[in-house]
Order: C-alpha cells, then sequence, then structure tokens
C-alpha cells in the first residue's frame, strides 16, 4: 500500500551483514533507537522509500515515491564514462537503487568506490533491502565503517595510479557530502594532477636516473641490508628544510648520537653551516640541484636515495649510496633482496615523506619532525632563504600549530595531508612534531625540540656503514646478468614497433570498416580479436609498464588495457585513440631504446 510503513525484516538485515563481513572484515550493528532517526515506507509500485527525520523539518523523503529505480535510471543516464575507465568516488548509499542504475549505464569496467557517511543509515537500510548482490560485486567497495573510510583516499588513488583511471565524482541526490569525502575528493584531484605533472615533465627523467642506477649497484648498498643496522628502539629525527629551521637547530647537537638523525638533500647546507653531520641524508627527485648536497659536513655521510635520484647526485654519493623504493622493475633486475614492492611506495610527492617512509620502513616507532613548517614564515620559503617557485604557487590559509591562520600553498598542504594520512595508517608510530612553528599536522604531538633532546637523553647510537658491516648490492656476476636483462629489453622494444606498426593497420581497417557497418558484425569482431592479441604482447610486458609509469609523456593519451566498445560512436573514439597512441608510440620506444643503450654502455666503463 502506498506509502505504508514497512517492517524490518531482522533475517534479511544479517544476510546484508554477513556478506558485508565476509568481505570486508567489519561486523555491522543495528542502532537500538534507528526508529526515531528513519523510516521506510512502500513505493507506488512497491519499492522501499526511506525517510529521514529532520528535526523541525521532520520527516524527509531521500528517494522518489513514485518509483525509485526508475528515477535513479533517469539519474543515471546524466553521468558519461567518457569511453574511457574511471574511479567513480560515489558519496552516498541510499537504498542501493542510485549505485546499482550507474552500475547497469557505465562502462563495466568501471570501479565504485561508494563512501556512506552514516554507518547506521546504512544497517537500517540492510533490514528493508538485500544489498548482497552490491556487497558481493567486486568492482563495487563499500567505506562504511571509520576504519574504512580512513583507507578511503588511499584506495582510489592506487586505482588511479595503477590503472591511469580517470577520477569521477558522484553526490547520490539527497545527500549533501561532508568535509571529510570533499577533502579526500579534492586530495585525490590534486595527487592525480600532480602524478600527471611530475611524468610529463620529469618522467623520463626519472627513467633515466634509474637506468644510471641499475647499471651502478656494484658502487651501492641496498636499503634492506641498511635498515638492519638501526638497533630496535632508536628514535628518529628528520630535518627538513622549512624555515623555522634556524630557530632550534642548534639544539640538536644535544641529539647528536642519540638518535637516528635524517637529513632531506634540501637541509644539508643549513646543517653544514651548524657543523652538524646527520647519519643520512635523503634524495628521491629526479631533477635537483646537486649543489645542495656539496658540503663539508655530507663528504663521509652515507645517502638514502630512489633509484631514481638525480643522476648527480647518484654520482656525488658513488660508494654510500642506499637504493630505496624499488619497483617491479628492480624486482626482475636486481632481485628480491632489493626490497621492491609491486605497488611501490607512496611518500606523498616529497622528501620529507621518502625519509618518512624509510624510518617506517626501518621500523622506528618514534619519529620526530623538524623543519617541517610546510608553510610560509615572514615570506620565507626555506630555511636557506633560496626561492625555488613556492612564491607562485597558489596560496592558502591552514591552521598552524598555534591554532592561528597560517599561509601555506596546494602542494605543500597536500605534503600535510600525507604525514596525517600516515600517522592515521600507523598508530604504532609516534609521531612528534618539533618544528615550533609552521602548519598543524593532526595527530603529531607538539613539542618543543629542548624536551625531546631531554627525553632522548638516554639513548646512545652511532650510524656506521662500510662493506665490512654490508655487502654492496651487486657482485661482477650480478651487473652482468643484469646488463644481460637490459640487452633483452632492446628486443623487446623492437618487437613493440613491430607490433605497434600493425596494430595502426588494424585501426584504419576497422575505422574504414564501421563507417559502412555495425562494429558487432563479425569482421569487425575479429578485428578487434586481432587488435586486442597484440596489445596484449605489449602490455603483459613489464617494459611497457616502465613505459606507462615513466616514459610516456601524455598518461591521458594511454589506451584502457581493455578494449570496450558498446556502439559505433564509441569505435569510432575508442580505435581513434588506439590509432594515435601506437603511432607516436614507435617513436617512444625507439627513444628508449637509444637512452638504454647509452646507459649500458656508460655502465661498461664505470664498471671496467
Amino acid at each position: 500500500m502506498l506509502n505504508e510503513l514497512l517492517k524490518p525484516d531482522e533475517e534479511l538485515r544479517q544476510r546484508n551483514f554477513h556478506e558485508f563481513e565476509l568481505k570486508y572484515g567489519f561486523m555491522l550493528s543495528a542502532d537500538e533507537e534507528e526508529d526515531t532517526h528513519y523510516q521506510m515506507r512502500e513505493g507506488a509500485f512497491g519499492e522501499p522509500v526511506a525517510y529521514v527525520f529532520a528535526g523541525n523539518t521532520g520527516w524527509v523523503r531521500v528517494n522518489s515515491l513514485y518509483s525509485p529505480s526508475y528515477e535513479a535510471d533517469r539519474w543515471s543516464r546524466d553521468f558519461s564514462d567518457g569511453c574511457r575507465r574511471c574511479a567513480v568516488a560515489i558519496y552516498g548509499m541510499s537504498t542501493g537503487v542510485y549505485l546499482r542504475a550507474l552500475t547497469c549505464s557505465l562502462r563495466p569496467d568501471i570501479e565504485y568506490f561508494l563512501y556512506e557517511p552514516l554507518e547506521d543509515f546504512f544497517s537500517f537500510v540492510c533490514a528493508y533491502v538485500d544489498l548482497t548482490e552490491i556487497i558481493r560485486n567486486p568492482k563495487v567497495k563499500l567505506y562504511i565503517k571509520e576504519e574504512q573510510k580512513a583507507c578511503y583516499f588511499r584506495d582510489v588513488h592506487k586505482e588511479l595510479v595503477q590503472f591511469k583511471s580517470e577520477l569521477k565524482v558522484i553526490v547520490t541526490p539527497f545527500y549533501i557530502r561532508n568535509e571529510a569525502f570533499r577533502e579526500a575528493c579534492d586530495k585525490l584531484q590534486i595527487s592525480k594532477s600532480y602524478d600527471n605533472s611530475f611524468v610529463r615533465e620529469m618522467g623520463r627523467s626519472a627513467l633515466k636516473a634509474r637506468l644510471y642506477a641499475w647499471n651502478h649497484m656494484r658502487f651501492a648498498f641496498l636499503f634492506p641490508d641498511f635498515a638492519k643496522l638501526i638497533p630496535e628502539g632508536t628514535p628518529a629525527i628528520i630535518v627538513s628544510a622549512g624555515p623555522s629551521l634556524h630557530k632550534n637547530i642548534e639544539v640538536l647537537k644535544r641529539i647528536k648520537g642519540h638518535g637516528f638523525i635524517v637529513c632531506v638533500d634540501r637541509a644539508i647546507r643549513v646543517l653544514n653551516e651548524y657543523g652538524i653531520v646527520p647519519d643520512t641524508i635523503v634524495s628521491v627527485d629526479p631533477e635537483i640541484d646537486v649543489s645542495f648536497l656539496k658540503c663539508d659536513i655530507a663528504r663521509n655521510v652515507p645517502l638514502i636515495a630512489s633509484y631514481q635520484a638525480c643522476i648527480d647526485v647518484q654520482e656525488l654519493f658513488k660508494n654510500r649510496i642506499i637504493y630505496f623504493q624499488g619497483l617491479v622493475y628492480e624486482n626482475g633486475l636486481i632481485g628480491e633482496k632489493s626490497g621492491a614492492t609491486l605497488s611501490g611506495i607512496d611518500y606523498g610527492g616529497n622528501v620529507a615523506g621518502a625519509a618518512f617512509c624509510a624510518c617506517r620502513d626501518i621500523g622506528i616507532k618514534t619519529i620526530v619532525l623538524i623543519g617541517q613548517d610546510l608553510a610560509y614564515l615572514d615570506g620565507k620559503t626555506h630555511a636557506d632563504d633560496t626561492d625555488t617557485g613556492e612564491r607562485n604557487m597558489d596560496v592558502l590559509m591552514v591552521e598552524g600549530i598555534d591554532g592561528k591562520e597560517i599561509a601555506t600553498t596546494v602542494a605543500w598542504n597536500t605534503f600535510r595531508h600525507f604525514f596525517e594520512e600516515q600517522i592515521k595508517a600507523h598508530p604504532e608510530i609516534r609521531v612528534i612534531d618539533a618544528t615550533e612553528g609552521g602548519a598543524l599536522i593532526q595527530g603529531s604531538e607538539i613539542r618543543t625540540l629542548d624536551s625531546v633532546a631531554d627525553e632522548f637523553s638516554e639513548c646512545g647510537f652511532e650510524m656506521k656503514i662500510s662493506n665490512d658491516v654490508i655487502p654492496k648490492a651487486q657482485t661482477v656476476e650480478e651487473y652482468l646478468k643484469t646488463k644481460s636483462m637490459l640487452e633483452v629489453w632492446l628486443k623487446v622494444l623492437d618487437i613493440f614497433v613491430d607490433n605497434a606498426k600493425e596494430i595502426v593497420k588494424v585501426c584504419n581497417l576497422f575505422l574504414e570498416s564501421i563507417s559502412r557497418s555495425d562494429v558487432a558484425d563479425e569482421y569487425n569482431k575479429k578485428l578487434i580479436k586481432y587488435l586486442a592479441d597484440l596489445r596484449e604482447e605489449i602490455f603483459s610486458s613489464v617494459v611497457n609498464f616502465m613505459m606507462e609509469e615513466l616514459w610516456i609523456e601524455n598518461t591521458d593519451s594511454i589506451p584502457d588495457h581493455e578494449i570496450i566498445i558498446r556502439n559505433n560512436l564509441e569505435g569510432e573514439i575508442v580505435i581513434g585513440r588506439e590509432r594515435e597512441y601506437f603511432s607516436a608510440f614507435q617513436n617512444d620506444c625507439a627513444v628508449l631504446k637509444e637512452e638504454i643503450v647509452a646507459a649500458i654502455n656508460v655502465g661498461i666503463a664505470d664498471n671496467a
């Protein structure tokens, strides 16, 4: 009966709860007072219609009284997938009808990340709507519990990075997105823009630096071996180059010998002024001014570096460089001992974040931040008074450690969010912000460096690294094996070029064919099958993965790894993109081949 108040089905609720627990490992429970907040009534065609109590406004309906599913279907047609794989960040579950409509109208390869702000409302809906199909759907990830929501940014970002997906943000009707969801989506947009900019501006430099590293492993150490040198219980102090560093840097002398002092590359000149020798330096960027690191105090200090650290920096720290942040390529070329992870390491796009990740992966449980302003101080951006463009960035106001507003930039604010996400994800790590200035990093413990020095006075630590303590990254035999693998890559690139030429021919045949026939015709299906086979020979190779990560400058041009064409118009768009991409891809392969040959030759000369 229309608008009749429905009764909860507790068996249905428990089935939904059971499926949720099986998939996510979290138990849900019903709110004993849910009837005072929510109601479910019958719509015109028997569908459940949800109501929310809104104080003086009374009961507010959150979907159509006529037909929620029809309304949701029409609503979903307003969204286009752009003939590309997308990650859909959707806010609000409602009764599930909107999510169902989206999964029916958009591409089948789209991943949905649904953020429901009200756990008790989701639990309420579970008693009236069978959500088991939605919960089981491998393309749908539900974020209901607070513990799940803490991982929302990380999970969506992983999808964007791994599959080069577009980000689409959708707010379910009758919902007003909260600050946490808005902030997560803003961070995702900024991060995706940063990732694309990095590849466009520095990706090729990063890969050239990796090629240099792979051919010079005999003059380096590996991070897993180095990590064993740090005794359990040792605190770490990460020294960044923020403008507040001069305030308390003298106190760092009291901590020397009582903690693991990690200095980012940009801050080493400031430590040099005060005669403070850090235990290690960290550098990760493929393009930096190496003069920052040419200091007296740095002459014997080891360097923790990414494999894509600036080539000049790698050369400067020959025989005392420790490679960190290995990816799948390092795993293949160097082996498991490299400590490489298939998914890589997200260090928030900044060297201080990389230093934090290094300390975290060593197993350090107390990390102190100094010089980590992430904000302006009297117009200054860094302690060394040099300006590398930050003054021209977009400025916004955030809360400082004293509760007052302070000026920062969009980029610095993203770095701040990274530290906050790390603190949430690793409650076992005590993070102390002893910068004594700058932006507030939520979750950190605000202290003076003097008080930290007092606390660490009983600790003892001395950094020693040499061939006698840990082995070099590779022997001569292992270097030659890596060199042989790189020479195989040269042959793989030749195969890529041959396949790309054939792909362009097939694309031309397909586009000509669908101009006079339906995309679903048997001939067109055979062309797509042949095209998919040619592409798979490329896409299944680690060399292509590397190219997509670092070498292809226009990341938006990279085609989806699964060809999805639902009509002729999509066929023209999708295959047109394929033809354009693989036409340019041939030259990308040729240029990369030249770089690999050059890197091998430099390695041969240096290893002689």
